[in-house]
């Protein structure tokens, strides 16, 4: 019996289970995210034969075997990356790209999009699962007090649509995550914060971003912002900045000596999975092609919008800043790799 046919009937016999456990053939679609059409076939079929099995087929016989099919499966896993033409053409097979789909989708298989993130090293693994550990006991009383903070660039897009091959809930696998460099057209930038309370200031960041700017940002902008919106946390708030240069020139690291009120976070390198701020880009971008935006004037008062949105919204970035406990526990996980957010 082929892979994929024992992961269909351990579904068909979960959708048994859950209703002889009293779920209603209602409920068990919404649990395991199933058509109702789906489960009422399968409760039916187990009533009236007690098998779980499909049906044998009639009809022309299989183009391949089963030791072609698993050639097929091991050319997909070490080339996760290539399209179904590609695995036909290695292959070398007299069978179609359509073929080749449906011998993977047997066997669990199936076409999704990589996850896309920067390459990490042995180094950057091991500093983030350091600091992982060394967070990942935050309480709410200490995340109350955080402002998590970071730069945007919206840009064009410069790739098209990725292919990568794998099984369902292996999306991070670390051989699944198309890794490369950062890269597109700039159209847009700002710089924004939030916290356990909602959205904060957002302001556009004009021209090249240098230290200078950057520290007008902390004076006239996060300064007088956190002081008016964390008025519940009057003591010494926790501040998160990523180590891009800029916030890592001396003159930025003496402004944040000379303002004790505020405790600067000793950030890892390649972090960005463990910021909440995170969700809040995601969000904002959400059904939004930026690249529709024509000029940088528009595209800026399209982000300034979504940002406001998002301000009506604070129980939705409460939830995105009380995940951070468990982003970190998935780094520890995952052992200082990426993190599923």
């Amino acid at each position: 019996m082929l892979r994929g046919e024992k992961n269909r009937i351990a579904l068909r016999g979960r959708i048994i289970g859950l209703h002889d456990a009293g779920k209603t053939p209602s409920e068990i679609p919404h649990e395991l995210g199933l058509k109702k059409d789906t489960v009422y076939l399968w409760l039916r079929r187990w009533n009236e034969e007690g098998k779980l099995e499909d049906h044998k087929r009639t009809g022309r016989r299989r183009v391949t075997d089963a030791n072609q099919d698993r050639m097929l499966r091991n050319a997909a896993e070490a080339s996760p990356f290539s399209t179904s033409v590609a695995l036909t053409q290695e292959s070398g097979l007299p069978i179609s790209a359509r073929t080749v789909r449906r011998r993977l989708h047997e066997q669990g298989i199936h076409h999704r999009t990589p996850a896309v993130k920067e390459k990490l090293t042995e180094r950057h693994r091991k500093i983030r699962l350091q600091f992982a550990s060394d967070h990942v006991a935050y309480d709410m009383d200490i995340l109350g007090r955080v402002v998590f903070s970071d730069e945007k660039t919206f840009s064009s897009t410069t790739h098209g649509l990725m292919h990568c091959w794998r099984e369902n809930n292996t999306r991070y696998d670390r051989r699944h995550i198309y890794e490369n460099a950062k890269s597109g057209h700039v159209t847009c930038n700002v710089w924004g914060w939030i916290s356990l309370h909602g959205v904060g200031e957002l302001t556009e960041i004009n021209e090249r971003f240098t230290a200078d700017q950057y520290i007008e940002i902390l004076e006239e902008v996060m300064l007088p912002s956190v002081r008016s919106y964390l008025l519940p946390y009057p003591e010494r708030i926790v501040f998160v900045q990523d180590r891009c240069p800029v916030h890592t020139a001396r003159v930025v690291r003496q402004w944040f000596n000379e303002h004790q009120e505020i405790q600067l976070l000793d950030w890892p390198p390649k972090g960005c999975d463990m910021n909440p701020i995170e969700d809040v880009w995601a969000l904002m971008v959400n059904g939004w092609e930026p690249s529709e935006e024509r000029t940088r004037q528009a595209l800026l008062h399209h982000t300034q919008q979504e940002w406001e949105l998002l301000r009506r919204k604070p129980q939705l970035i409460a939830k995105s800043v009380e995940s951070m406990k468990r982003r970190l526990q998935e780094v520890i996980l995952m052992e200082g790799g990426w993190s599923s957010y």
